[in-house]
């Protein structure tokens, strides 16, 4: 079951401490398996590029 630690990245605060981003950009983040920490695994100011990674 989830947890609300597992969440913590939902939090803007939290979120830009650790994967500072900049407007317009798109992050694709890796939330599982759940062995794994919460990574970005891709970046990109295109949507269709992100979207299909």
């Amino acid at each position: 079951m989830d947890t609300e630690r597992d969440f913590l990245f939902f939090n803007e605060r939290i979120a830009t401490k650790y994967n500072p981003f900049y407007e317009g950009e798109y992050l694709v983040i890796q939330s599982y398996p759940r062995e794994h920490k919460l990574i970005v695994e891709h970046r990109s100011f295109d949507y269709k590029n992100a979207k299909s990674h």
